[in-house]
């Protein structure tokens, strides 16, 4: 019977009886090196040993599994940035048509300094007529 544990959560089937079970293999579900969970598979008989290649299969699935796990989680955080993004590009436009607007304005403050200072300097000394 397998049942797998994820993010304190269990899932095994509805005909799953756990009672009895005296055997079992187990491998651990890693999520980017970290464990998030454990697969086993349990026996109701009892085998005197392990057999190599049963564990192996378990391991190949609870990698399956995690590669699996790893990638869909990827892919909802790509999502739920993909979501946010149209916002964060209009938040970017308008700082940047903000900057742009301040930017007009400081030129055009430049310019009529410089015209104001050209008026000045003209009425302090006029050309000798």
């Amino acid at each position: 019977m397998p049942v797998i544990e994820l993010d304190d959560k269990r899932f095994k089937s509805e005909k799953c009886i756990e009672e009895g079970l005296s055997h079992a293999l187990h491998a651990e579900i890693r999520v980017q090196g970290e464990v998030c969970g454990h697969l086993r598979v349990s026996y109701t008989e009892e085998m005197p040993f392990l057999l190599p290649h049963e564990q192996n299969l378990v391991n190949g699935v609870a990698e399956a599994f995690s590669t699996w796990l790893d990638r869909k989680r990827a892919e909802e955080q790509i999502k739920e940035y993909s979501e946010h993004l149209e916002d964060m590009v209009e938040e970017r436009t308008q700082e940047l048509k903000k900057a742009q607007d301040e930017l007009l304005l400081k030129e055009r403050l430049a310019v009529l300094g410089h015209f104001a200072g050209s008026i000045s300097h003209e009425i302090r000394n006029p050309w000798p007529r």
